[in-house]
Protein backbone atom coordinates (compact mmCIF):
# COMPACT_ATOMS: atom_id res chain seq x y z
CA UNK A 1 0.00 0.00 0.00
CA UNK A 2 2.99 2.22 1.16
CA UNK A 3 4.56 1.68 -2.90
CA UNK A 4 1.29 2.13 -4.26
CA UNK A 5 0.48 5.48 -2.92
CA UNK A 6 4.23 6.61 -3.31
CA UNK A 7 3.63 5.56 -6.98
CA UNK A 8 0.43 7.28 -7.62
CA UNK A 9 2.72 10.51 -5.79
CA UNK A 10 5.12 10.29 -8.43
CA UNK A 11 2.63 9.92 -11.11
CA UNK A 12 1.21 13.64 -9.99
CA UNK A 13 4.52 15.24 -9.94
CA UNK A 14 5.85 14.08 -13.56
CA UNK A 15 2.35 13.97 -15.68
CA UNK A 16 2.27 18.11 -14.64
CA UNK A 17 5.71 18.36 -15.43
CA UNK A 18 4.98 16.71 -18.89
CA UNK A 19 1.95 18.64 -19.78
CA UNK A 20 4.21 21.96 -18.98
CA UNK A 21 7.06 20.82 -21.11
CA UNK A 22 4.77 19.93 -24.09
CA UNK A 23 5.16 22.70 -26.03
CA UNK A 24 8.60 22.59 -26.61
CA UNK A 25 7.97 18.89 -28.06
CA UNK A 26 7.00 21.11 -31.41
CA UNK A 27 10.91 21.42 -31.79
CA UNK A 28 11.14 17.63 -31.55
CA UNK A 29 8.39 17.10 -35.00
CA UNK A 30 5.41 15.99 -33.33
CA UNK A 31 3.69 18.10 -35.39
CA UNK A 32 3.86 20.61 -38.07
CA UNK A 33 3.46 24.14 -37.60
CA UNK A 34 -0.01 25.01 -38.48
CA UNK A 35 0.55 27.79 -40.94
CA UNK A 36 4.18 26.94 -42.50
CA UNK A 37 3.55 28.75 -45.29
CA UNK A 38 3.82 33.02 -45.58
CA UNK A 39 4.59 36.13 -47.78
CA UNK A 40 1.10 35.94 -49.18
CA UNK A 41 -1.23 38.32 -50.55
CA UNK A 42 1.48 39.94 -52.69
CA UNK A 43 0.08 41.52 -55.74
CA UNK A 44 0.98 40.91 -59.69
CA UNK A 45 0.70 42.38 -62.40
CA UNK A 46 -0.05 40.07 -66.01
CA UNK A 47 -0.38 41.52 -69.45
CA UNK A 48 -2.97 39.49 -71.87
CA UNK A 49 -1.00 36.97 -73.61
CA UNK A 50 1.99 37.04 -71.29
CA UNK A 51 2.77 34.88 -68.38
CA UNK A 52 4.32 35.72 -64.50
CA UNK A 53 6.02 33.64 -62.13
CA UNK A 54 5.06 33.52 -58.72
CA UNK A 55 6.75 32.60 -55.92
CA UNK A 56 5.71 30.84 -52.39
CA UNK A 57 7.89 31.23 -49.49
CA UNK A 58 7.51 27.84 -47.14
CA UNK A 59 8.98 28.29 -43.82
CA UNK A 60 9.36 24.88 -41.44
CA UNK A 61 10.25 26.12 -38.13
CA UNK A 62 9.45 22.00 -36.73
CA UNK A 63 12.16 20.05 -35.75
CA UNK A 64 11.03 17.42 -38.56
CA UNK A 65 11.20 17.62 -41.77
CA UNK A 66 7.68 18.81 -44.02
CA UNK A 67 6.61 17.80 -47.63
CA UNK A 68 4.79 20.67 -49.28
CA UNK A 69 3.13 20.47 -52.54
CA UNK A 70 0.88 22.82 -54.80
CA UNK A 71 -2.91 20.48 -55.61
CA UNK A 72 -4.62 23.53 -56.82
CA UNK A 73 -5.48 26.89 -57.45
CA UNK A 74 -8.69 29.00 -57.37
CA UNK A 75 -9.62 31.90 -59.12
CA UNK A 76 -11.71 34.81 -57.99
CA UNK A 77 -13.26 37.92 -60.14
CA UNK A 78 -10.45 37.26 -63.08
CA UNK A 79 -10.48 34.47 -65.86
CA UNK A 80 -8.83 32.93 -68.77
CA UNK A 81 -6.06 33.36 -66.52
CA UNK A 82 -4.35 29.25 -65.68
CA UNK A 83 -1.30 28.14 -63.35
CA UNK A 84 0.89 26.20 -66.25
CA UNK A 85 2.98 23.16 -64.73
CA UNK A 86 1.68 22.69 -61.24
CA UNK A 87 4.51 20.88 -59.61
CA UNK A 88 4.30 17.38 -59.41
CA UNK A 89 6.60 16.33 -56.89
CA UNK A 90 6.12 17.70 -52.96
CA UNK A 91 8.95 20.13 -51.91
CA UNK A 92 11.21 18.61 -48.78
CA UNK A 93 11.63 21.02 -46.53
CA UNK A 94 14.72 20.10 -43.75
CA UNK A 95 14.12 21.41 -39.96
CA UNK A 96 14.11 25.08 -39.09
CA UNK A 97 14.71 25.79 -43.24
CA UNK A 98 12.81 27.94 -45.88
CA UNK A 99 12.09 27.13 -49.60
CA UNK A 100 10.56 28.70 -52.95
CA UNK A 101 7.68 27.27 -54.35
CA UNK A 102 7.67 28.65 -57.78
CA UNK A 103 4.22 28.58 -60.36
CA UNK A 104 3.67 30.04 -63.35
CA UNK A 105 0.72 31.69 -64.37
CA UNK A 106 -0.06 32.83 -68.00
CA UNK A 107 -2.96 34.67 -69.17
CA UNK A 108 -4.67 33.90 -72.65
CA UNK A 109 -4.37 36.06 -75.27
CA UNK A 110 -7.75 37.71 -75.14
CA UNK A 111 -8.13 37.87 -71.06
CA UNK A 112 -9.92 40.93 -70.25
CA UNK A 113 -8.46 43.70 -68.01
CA UNK A 114 -9.91 42.93 -64.54
CA UNK A 115 -8.47 42.91 -60.83
CA UNK A 116 -9.21 39.79 -58.47
CA UNK A 117 -7.46 36.76 -56.53
CA UNK A 118 -5.84 33.83 -57.27
CA UNK A 119 -5.51 31.17 -54.32
CA UNK A 120 -3.16 28.09 -54.27
CA UNK A 121 -3.88 25.30 -52.33
CA UNK A 122 -1.02 23.63 -50.67
CA UNK A 123 -0.77 20.54 -48.70
CA UNK A 124 1.70 19.73 -46.01
CA UNK A 125 2.47 16.70 -44.75
CA UNK A 126 5.11 15.01 -42.53
CA UNK A 127 6.50 12.07 -40.59
CA UNK A 128 4.69 12.64 -37.61
CA UNK A 129 1.75 14.18 -39.20
CA UNK A 130 -1.78 11.61 -39.63
CA UNK A 131 -3.80 13.85 -41.77
CA UNK A 132 -2.81 16.10 -44.46
CA UNK A 133 -3.18 19.67 -43.55
CA UNK A 134 -4.10 22.24 -46.70
CA UNK A 135 -2.85 25.58 -46.06
CA UNK A 136 -3.54 28.34 -48.83
CA UNK A 137 -2.21 31.14 -50.43
CA UNK A 138 -3.73 34.09 -51.56
CA UNK A 139 -2.49 36.65 -54.25
CA UNK A 140 -3.96 39.88 -55.59
CA UNK A 141 -3.55 39.96 -59.37
CA UNK A 142 -4.31 42.35 -61.85
CA UNK A 143 -4.93 41.67 -65.19
CA UNK A 144 -4.14 44.12 -67.90
CA UNK A 145 -5.37 43.59 -71.76
CA UNK A 146 -4.66 46.31 -74.74
CA UNK A 147 -7.54 45.07 -76.09
CA UNK A 148 -10.48 45.91 -73.36
CA UNK A 149 -12.38 48.96 -73.85
CA UNK A 150 -11.29 50.42 -71.05
CA UNK A 151 -12.52 54.20 -69.99
CA UNK A 152 -13.68 53.93 -73.44
CA UNK A 153 -16.60 51.89 -73.02
CA UNK A 154 -19.87 53.25 -73.32
CA UNK A 155 -18.37 57.07 -74.01
CA UNK A 156 -18.85 59.34 -76.74
CA UNK A 157 -15.67 59.58 -79.08
CA UNK A 158 -14.59 57.38 -76.09
CA UNK A 159 -14.30 60.21 -73.86
CA UNK A 160 -17.30 61.60 -72.80
CA UNK A 161 -19.38 59.11 -70.52
CA UNK A 162 -23.05 58.60 -72.25
CA UNK A 163 -26.60 57.81 -71.10
CA UNK A 164 -27.57 55.75 -74.03
CA UNK A 165 -27.28 52.22 -74.59
CA UNK A 166 -23.84 51.29 -75.76
CA UNK A 167 -24.77 50.46 -79.07
CA UNK A 168 -26.26 53.80 -79.79
CA UNK A 169 -23.35 55.91 -77.98
CA UNK A 170 -21.44 53.87 -80.49
CA UNK A 171 -23.39 54.95 -83.77
CA UNK A 172 -23.67 58.22 -82.35
CA UNK A 173 -19.38 57.72 -82.09
CA UNK A 174 -19.57 56.67 -85.84
CA UNK A 175 -20.95 59.50 -87.35
CA UNK A 176 -18.48 61.85 -85.54
CA UNK A 177 -16.07 60.27 -87.08
CA UNK A 178 -17.17 60.80 -90.71
CA UNK A 179 -17.72 64.49 -89.76
CA UNK A 180 -14.48 64.78 -88.73
CA UNK A 181 -12.60 62.79 -91.62
CA UNK A 182 -14.38 64.73 -93.82
CA UNK A 183 -13.33 67.97 -91.82
CA UNK A 184 -10.02 67.45 -91.29
CA UNK A 185 -9.48 65.91 -95.46
CA UNK A 186 -11.30 69.38 -96.49
CA UNK A 187 -9.72 71.49 -94.24
CA UNK A 188 -6.55 70.47 -92.23
CA UNK A 189 -5.33 68.24 -95.54
CA UNK A 190 -5.15 72.03 -97.73
CA UNK A 191 -3.76 73.93 -95.08
CA UNK A 192 -0.43 71.53 -94.73
CA UNK A 193 -0.36 71.35 -98.28
CA UNK A 194 -0.61 74.76 -98.51
CA UNK A 195 2.31 75.32 -96.32
CA UNK A 196 4.72 72.89 -98.33
CA UNK A 197 3.90 73.13 -101.67
CA UNK A 198 3.94 76.84 -103.50
CA UNK A 199 1.47 76.34 -106.41
CA UNK A 200 -1.91 76.32 -106.48
CA UNK A 201 -2.38 73.62 -109.42
CA UNK A 202 -0.15 71.50 -107.48
CA UNK A 203 -2.05 71.42 -104.15
CA UNK A 204 -5.04 70.65 -105.93
CA UNK A 205 -3.02 67.78 -108.09
CA UNK A 206 -1.82 66.11 -104.85
CA UNK A 207 -4.73 66.86 -102.90
CA UNK A 208 -6.93 65.32 -105.37
CA UNK A 209 -4.60 61.86 -104.55
CA UNK A 210 -4.22 61.93 -101.06
CA UNK A 211 -7.54 63.06 -99.80
CA UNK A 212 -9.07 59.68 -99.66
CA UNK A 213 -6.18 57.90 -98.50
CA UNK A 214 -6.07 60.75 -95.70
CA UNK A 215 -10.34 60.10 -95.07
CA UNK A 216 -9.98 56.06 -94.92
CA UNK A 217 -7.09 56.09 -92.71
CA UNK A 218 -8.67 58.86 -89.76
CA UNK A 219 -12.25 56.28 -90.30
CA UNK A 220 -10.34 53.47 -89.83
CA UNK A 221 -8.95 54.14 -86.24
CA UNK A 222 -12.73 55.55 -85.86
CA UNK A 223 -14.23 52.34 -86.33
CA UNK A 224 -11.67 51.02 -84.22
CA UNK A 225 -12.38 53.19 -81.20
CA UNK A 226 -16.20 52.07 -81.62
CA UNK A 227 -15.86 48.68 -81.30
CA UNK A 228 -14.21 49.50 -78.11
CA UNK A 229 -17.28 51.86 -77.22
CA UNK A 230 -19.91 49.09 -78.06
CA UNK A 231 -18.24 46.86 -75.60
CA UNK A 232 -17.90 43.81 -77.99
CA UNK A 233 -15.01 41.96 -76.15
CA UNK A 234 -11.43 41.45 -76.93
CA UNK A 235 -11.39 38.71 -79.43
CA UNK A 236 -13.55 40.92 -81.95
CA UNK A 237 -11.76 43.50 -81.03
CA UNK A 238 -8.13 41.89 -81.95
CA UNK A 239 -10.40 40.85 -85.47
CA UNK A 240 -10.90 44.22 -86.10
CA UNK A 241 -7.80 45.92 -85.27
CA UNK A 242 -6.17 43.24 -87.61
CA UNK A 243 -7.91 44.43 -90.02
CA UNK A 244 -7.40 48.17 -89.51
CA UNK A 245 -4.00 47.19 -89.08
CA UNK A 246 -3.14 45.65 -92.26
CA UNK A 247 -5.30 48.41 -94.33
CA UNK A 248 -2.98 50.85 -92.59
CA UNK A 249 0.31 48.97 -94.00
CA UNK A 250 -1.62 48.68 -97.04
CA UNK A 251 -2.61 52.24 -97.55
CA UNK A 252 0.93 53.45 -96.14
CA UNK A 253 2.66 51.26 -98.36
CA UNK A 254 1.06 53.13 -101.02
CA UNK A 255 1.71 56.71 -99.74
CA UNK A 256 5.07 55.84 -99.84
CA UNK A 257 4.91 54.30 -103.09
CA UNK A 258 3.28 57.71 -104.51
CA UNK A 259 6.21 59.22 -102.12
CA UNK A 260 8.94 57.19 -103.59
CA UNK A 261 7.97 57.83 -107.32
CA UNK A 262 8.02 61.77 -106.87
CA UNK A 263 10.88 62.06 -105.33
CA UNK A 264 12.42 60.05 -108.03
CA UNK A 265 11.02 61.86 -110.63
CA UNK A 266 12.07 65.30 -109.00
CA UNK A 267 15.63 63.97 -108.82
CA UNK A 268 15.71 62.91 -112.26
CA UNK A 269 14.47 66.34 -113.78
CA UNK A 270 16.94 67.92 -111.73
CA UNK A 271 19.56 65.92 -112.69
CA UNK A 272 18.39 66.23 -116.15
CA UNK A 273 18.26 70.41 -116.03
CA UNK A 274 22.10 70.10 -114.63
CA UNK A 275 23.98 68.14 -116.85
CA UNK A 276 21.71 68.80 -119.82
CA UNK A 277 20.59 65.43 -121.05
CA UNK A 278 17.20 63.78 -121.39
CA UNK A 279 16.13 61.45 -118.40
CA UNK A 280 16.63 58.14 -119.31
CA UNK A 281 13.43 56.04 -119.20
CA UNK A 282 14.84 52.87 -118.96
CA UNK A 283 16.89 53.75 -115.35
CA UNK A 284 13.64 55.64 -114.32
CA UNK A 285 11.29 52.13 -114.81
CA UNK A 286 14.49 50.01 -113.30
CA UNK A 287 14.66 52.30 -110.18
CA UNK A 288 10.93 52.11 -109.91
CA UNK A 289 10.66 48.42 -110.38
CA UNK A 290 13.23 48.09 -107.29
CA UNK A 291 11.48 50.87 -104.99
CA UNK A 292 8.10 48.83 -105.82
CA UNK A 293 9.71 45.07 -104.63
CA UNK A 294 11.49 46.83 -101.48
CA UNK A 295 8.06 48.23 -100.25
CA UNK A 296 6.22 45.69 -101.27
CA UNK A 297 8.55 43.17 -99.68
CA UNK A 298 8.55 45.30 -96.48
CA UNK A 299 4.65 46.09 -96.57
CA UNK A 300 3.99 42.31 -96.40
CA UNK A 301 7.05 41.44 -94.01
CA UNK A 302 4.75 44.17 -91.65
CA UNK A 303 1.36 42.51 -92.36
CA UNK A 304 2.75 38.88 -91.51
CA UNK A 305 3.93 40.49 -88.30
CA UNK A 306 1.18 41.92 -87.18
CA UNK A 307 -0.92 38.70 -87.98
CA UNK A 308 1.51 37.01 -85.38
CA UNK A 309 4.16 35.59 -87.26
CA UNK A 310 7.87 35.25 -86.24
CA UNK A 311 9.64 37.50 -88.38
CA UNK A 312 12.97 36.10 -87.42
CA UNK A 313 12.06 32.37 -88.93
CA UNK A 314 10.34 33.71 -92.04
CA UNK A 315 13.73 35.90 -92.80
CA UNK A 316 16.00 32.58 -91.78
CA UNK A 317 13.80 30.56 -94.41
CA UNK A 318 13.49 33.66 -97.03
CA UNK A 319 17.67 33.16 -96.95
CA UNK A 320 17.71 29.52 -97.31
CA UNK A 321 15.46 29.39 -100.44
CA UNK A 322 16.87 32.66 -101.92
CA UNK A 323 20.39 30.71 -101.37
CA UNK A 324 19.01 27.58 -103.23
CA UNK A 325 17.54 29.90 -105.82
CA UNK A 326 20.97 31.78 -106.49
CA UNK A 327 22.65 28.49 -106.88
CA UNK A 328 19.94 26.53 -108.91
CA UNK A 329 19.98 30.16 -111.13
CA UNK A 330 23.45 31.39 -111.50
CA UNK A 331 23.20 32.21 -114.98
CA UNK A 332 19.78 33.96 -115.15
CA UNK A 333 21.29 35.67 -111.72
CA UNK A 334 23.87 36.97 -113.88
CA UNK A 335 21.40 38.40 -116.80
CA UNK A 336 19.60 40.02 -113.79
CA UNK A 337 22.59 42.19 -112.50
CA UNK A 338 24.26 42.57 -115.82
CA UNK A 339 21.04 44.15 -116.95
CA UNK A 340 20.68 46.48 -113.58
CA UNK A 341 24.84 47.46 -114.30
CA UNK A 342 23.87 48.15 -117.84
CA UNK A 343 20.83 50.26 -117.14
CA UNK A 344 23.27 52.00 -114.40
CA UNK A 345 26.26 52.58 -115.85
CA UNK A 346 24.75 53.28 -119.33
CA UNK A 347 27.53 52.93 -121.67
CA UNK A 348 24.71 53.15 -124.57
CA UNK A 349 21.45 54.07 -125.34
CA UNK A 350 18.81 52.81 -127.00
CA UNK A 351 19.63 54.35 -131.01
CA UNK A 352 23.46 54.08 -130.36
CA UNK A 353 25.72 52.41 -132.86
CA UNK A 354 28.30 50.15 -130.73
CA UNK A 355 30.48 47.73 -131.45
CA UNK A 356 31.46 44.80 -128.88
CA UNK A 357 34.61 43.24 -129.02
CA UNK A 358 35.39 45.40 -132.44
CA UNK A 359 32.94 43.47 -134.20
CA UNK A 360 30.26 44.56 -136.72
CA UNK A 361 28.82 47.93 -136.48
CA UNK A 362 25.53 46.94 -134.01
CA UNK A 363 22.09 49.76 -133.41
CA UNK A 364 20.87 49.22 -129.68
CA UNK A 365 17.06 48.75 -129.99
CA UNK A 366 15.70 47.84 -126.48
CA UNK A 367 17.56 47.57 -123.09
CA UNK A 368 15.89 44.63 -121.29
CA UNK A 369 16.49 43.55 -117.14
CA UNK A 370 18.12 39.79 -118.71
CA UNK A 371 18.98 40.51 -122.65
CA UNK A 372 20.09 43.25 -125.34
CA UNK A 373 18.48 43.90 -128.71
CA UNK A 374 20.35 44.80 -131.46
CA UNK A 375 20.37 45.84 -135.04
CA UNK A 376 23.34 45.33 -137.12
CA UNK A 377 23.53 48.08 -138.83
CA UNK A 378 24.52 46.65 -142.53
CA UNK A 379 22.93 43.73 -142.88
CA UNK A 380 19.44 45.34 -140.99
CA UNK A 381 19.18 41.88 -138.88
CA UNK A 382 17.90 42.06 -135.19
CA UNK A 383 19.24 39.83 -132.84
CA UNK A 384 19.20 39.36 -129.26
CA UNK A 385 22.11 39.21 -126.47
CA UNK A 386 22.43 38.08 -122.92
CA UNK A 387 23.20 40.63 -120.80
CA UNK A 388 26.02 39.20 -118.77
CA UNK A 389 27.71 38.57 -122.63
CA UNK A 390 27.45 42.15 -123.52
CA UNK A 391 28.37 43.63 -119.99
CA UNK A 392 31.46 41.31 -120.27
CA UNK A 393 32.58 42.70 -123.79
CA UNK A 394 34.36 45.50 -124.81
CA UNK A 395 32.35 48.79 -125.81
CA UNK A 396 33.11 50.72 -128.12
CA UNK A 397 29.79 53.39 -128.03
CA UNK A 398 30.38 55.42 -131.82
CA UNK A 399 27.92 57.48 -131.25
CA UNK A 400 28.05 57.86 -127.34
CA UNK A 401 27.28 61.60 -127.28
CA UNK A 402 26.12 62.67 -130.42
CA UNK A 403 25.93 61.36 -134.41
CA UNK A 404 29.09 63.14 -135.82
CA UNK A 405 31.37 60.44 -136.88
CA UNK A 406 34.74 61.12 -138.21
CA UNK A 407 36.12 59.22 -141.40
CA UNK A 408 38.89 58.98 -144.12
CA UNK A 409 38.84 59.05 -147.45
CA UNK A 410 42.09 58.13 -149.75
CA UNK A 411 43.10 58.05 -153.43
CA UNK A 412 46.59 57.39 -155.04
CA UNK A 413 47.99 60.12 -157.42
CA UNK A 414 51.01 59.66 -159.26
CA UNK A 415 54.98 60.77 -158.27
CA UNK A 416 54.89 64.09 -160.28
CA UNK A 417 51.75 65.23 -158.97
CA UNK A 418 51.96 68.58 -157.06
CA UNK A 419 51.06 67.07 -153.86
CA UNK A 420 50.14 70.40 -152.08
CA UNK A 421 47.65 71.14 -154.39
CA UNK A 422 45.95 67.78 -154.48
CA UNK A 423 46.40 68.54 -150.62
CA UNK A 424 44.00 71.64 -151.58
CA UNK A 425 41.56 70.16 -153.52
CA UNK A 426 40.72 67.79 -151.43
CA UNK A 427 40.10 70.22 -148.35
CA UNK A 428 37.97 72.04 -150.96
CA UNK A 429 35.71 69.32 -151.90
CA UNK A 430 35.72 68.54 -147.99
CA UNK A 431 34.98 72.24 -147.50
CA UNK A 432 31.84 72.55 -150.43
CA UNK A 433 29.92 69.05 -148.91
CA UNK A 434 27.15 70.35 -146.56
CA UNK A 435 27.29 67.25 -144.63
CA UNK A 436 30.62 67.95 -143.85
CA UNK A 437 30.87 69.57 -140.32
CA UNK A 438 33.17 72.53 -140.49
CA UNK A 439 34.03 72.74 -136.81
CA UNK A 440 35.67 69.82 -136.29
CA UNK A 441 38.73 70.75 -139.12
CA UNK A 442 39.06 68.31 -142.01
CA UNK A 443 43.17 67.42 -142.87
CA UNK A 444 44.90 66.11 -145.76
CA UNK A 445 47.73 64.47 -145.94
CA UNK A 446 50.13 62.03 -147.05
CA UNK A 447 49.24 58.69 -145.65
CA UNK A 448 52.34 56.45 -147.40
CA UNK A 449 54.25 55.41 -150.33
CA UNK A 450 53.78 52.76 -152.94
CA UNK A 451 55.75 51.64 -155.60
CA UNK A 452 53.91 53.69 -158.29
CA UNK A 453 52.41 56.29 -156.48
CA UNK A 454 51.43 58.18 -153.84
CA UNK A 455 48.83 57.66 -151.30
CA UNK A 456 47.14 60.42 -149.68
CA UNK A 457 44.59 60.33 -147.45
CA UNK A 458 41.67 62.81 -145.74
CA UNK A 459 39.63 63.18 -142.99
CA UNK A 460 36.34 64.29 -142.34
CA UNK A 461 33.95 64.62 -139.47
CA UNK A 462 30.02 63.86 -141.03
CA UNK A 463 26.93 64.91 -139.15
CA UNK A 464 25.21 61.33 -139.11
CA UNK A 465 27.25 58.06 -138.82
CA UNK A 466 24.53 56.38 -140.76
CA UNK A 467 24.92 58.77 -143.52
CA UNK A 468 28.81 58.24 -143.64
CA UNK A 469 29.55 56.08 -146.14
CA UNK A 470 26.82 58.19 -148.67
CA UNK A 471 28.76 61.47 -147.61
CA UNK A 472 32.06 60.20 -148.06
CA UNK A 473 31.22 59.05 -151.48
CA UNK A 474 30.27 62.47 -152.39
CA UNK A 475 33.52 63.86 -151.07
CA UNK A 476 35.46 61.34 -153.34
CA UNK A 477 33.41 62.46 -156.36
CA UNK A 478 34.27 65.72 -156.27
CA UNK A 479 37.91 65.31 -155.67
CA UNK A 480 37.86 63.38 -158.96
CA UNK A 481 36.14 66.19 -160.61
CA UNK A 482 38.90 68.77 -158.66
CA UNK A 483 41.71 66.39 -159.84
CA UNK A 484 40.54 66.28 -163.04
CA UNK A 485 40.14 69.93 -163.94
CA UNK A 486 43.72 70.59 -162.40
CA UNK A 487 45.47 67.92 -163.90
CA UNK A 488 46.20 65.93 -161.27
CA UNK A 489 46.89 62.41 -162.08
CA UNK A 490 45.24 59.82 -160.44
CA UNK A 491 47.20 56.82 -160.13
CA UNK A 492 46.50 52.93 -160.05
CA UNK A 493 48.96 50.09 -159.11
CA UNK A 494 51.38 49.05 -161.91
CA UNK A 495 53.36 46.35 -162.71
CA UNK A 496 55.84 45.65 -164.95
CA UNK A 497 55.94 42.17 -167.03
CA UNK A 498 58.45 41.46 -169.18
CA UNK A 499 57.83 38.59 -171.86
CA UNK A 500 61.10 36.23 -173.01
CA UNK A 501 60.71 34.50 -176.71
CA UNK A 502 62.16 31.28 -175.98
CA UNK A 503 60.79 29.96 -179.39
CA UNK A 504 63.99 31.42 -181.05
CA UNK A 505 66.61 29.69 -179.35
Amino acid sequence: MRYAKAGLLILLLVVPAMLVMLPSAGLDGASPDPNPVYDHGTSKHIDAGQTVVFEIAVDNPNAEPIFVKVVGYTLTGVSKISAEGLPTASVRLDPLSLNIITVTVAAEKYAGTNVGTITFDLVVTGPLVTDSETVTVTFNVDVYSSLSAGSSYNCILGVWPSSFDPPVTALISFVLWIVIALSLSYVLLPFLLAALLREREKIKEVRKHTWRPFFFLIMLYGTALCARIYGIGEEPTAIIETFVNIAYIAVGALVVWRIYREVLMYLFARASAKTMNEIDSSLVALLELIGKIFIVIVAFACILASLGFNLMVIITGAGIVGLAISLGAQNTLSQFFSGISLLISKPFRAGDLITLDGGDVLMVKKIGLMTTEFDKWDTNSVFVLPNNKVAAAAITNITSKTDVFRTSVSVNIEYDSDIKLAKDLMLQAAAENTRVVKTRSPSARVNSFADSYIIMGLSISVDNFRDAGSIAGEVRESIVAKFRENGIRMAAPKMDVNVTDTTAE
